[in-house]
């Protein structure tokens, strides 16, 4: 399937799903050594939309607009904004808030995703951790993405369980309790999410300062 999709390296991770962030971190160990910035796309990435004009955009423009922004910042994680509301997106760029899992941009830095287990949410952690460590992040409202995550039946998916909710709900709350800016738990069953999270990237962004 990455054949097809034009990869020309492709280089295979051993272990047992869920394994996304060991996937990253073979990506960023491997990568961010000799080039620039390093983007992770996800390959369920259904459109990227332009917010100036309100009309779709091919991922690669996205990600070269949003690696200009990085490049010129004093931060180290930058990508599109997190959600398909263009409304919200307010296309403009904000240095701190939610980089999305399904594309993000690295610049060379000592941060790695966390091991998880087999819990989840390992993008939302390593945010975290740029907001804490290098202060901020672009967020750049000038895009977002849709993706067809909700009709996917495998990666994630077939572990996706209640107990595996509950574990990452632990997880999370507990690693980054003494911050008293991050508050997870699990959505309702009617919620177009998995997962109720509300953190104060801001606040975040100001620890240690």
């Amino acid at each position: 399937m990455y054949a097809q999709a034009g990869a020309s390296n492709i280089v295979g991770v051993v272990g047992q799903l869920p394994m996304k962030w060991i996937q990253l971190n073979k990506a960023l160990d491997d990568w961010l050594h000799r080039v620039d910035i390093v983007a992770t796309v996800d390959d369920d990435i259904q459109k990227c939309i332009d917010v100036s004009f309100k009309r779709d955009i091919v991922p690669q423009l996205v990600v070269e607009n949003i690696a200009k922004e990085l490049f010129n910042s004093p931060f180290y994680l930058g990508g599109p904004y997190s959600g398909g509301n263009t409304l919200f997106a307010g296309n403009k760029v904000r240095i701190s808030g939610m980089v999305p899992g399904a594309m993000q941009l690295h610049r060379n830095n000592e941060l790695r995703f966390s091991n998880m287990g087999k819990c989840w949410l390992e993008d939302v952690d390593y945010c975290i951790q740029h907001h804490i460590k290098h202060h901020g992040v672009i967020s750049h409202g000038g895009y977002c993405l849709v993706n067809k995550f909700k009709n996917n039946a495998g990666g994630y998916q077939t572990v996706r369980t209640q107990e595996r909710r509950k574990e990452t709900v632990d997880f999370m709350n507990s690693k980054w309790k003494s911050t008293k800016c991050v508050d997870v738990c699990i959505a309702d069953v009617k919620a177009k999410t998995e997962f109720d999270i509300k953190i104060k990237w801001k606040k975040l962004s100001e620890i240690g300062q």
